[in-house]
């Protein structure tokens, strides 16, 4: 069976798994599930999700709208434990 495979040669199972993830990331955010000062008063964008071939790692794209207090939503990000 043939695995299709987009432009960028990523096969599109992968950028469904990395959709769905940036959706699941940015509805949290969106909600306030997390208790961070930095990351409730500030709009965030989650540009995208790539995913590893073994679905075993993930890179998520953020960036605060207007490149507003980028230091302190990083830091935020790096700080906030996982739950």
């Amino acid at each position: 069976m043939k695995h299709q495979q987009t432009d960028a040669g990523r096969s599109v199972r992968l950028l469904r798994v990395g959709e769905q993830i940036r959706h699941i990331i940015a509805e949290l955010l969106m909600r306030g599930d997390v208790h961070e000062p930095a990351l409730t008063d500030n709009p965030i964008t989650v540009s995208q999700v790539r995913v590893s071939p073994d679905l075993r790692h993930a890179t998520v794209f953020i960036e605060p709208l207007g490149g507003i207090d980028e230091q302190g939503v990083l830091t935020a990000l790096k700080t906030t434990p996982a739950t």
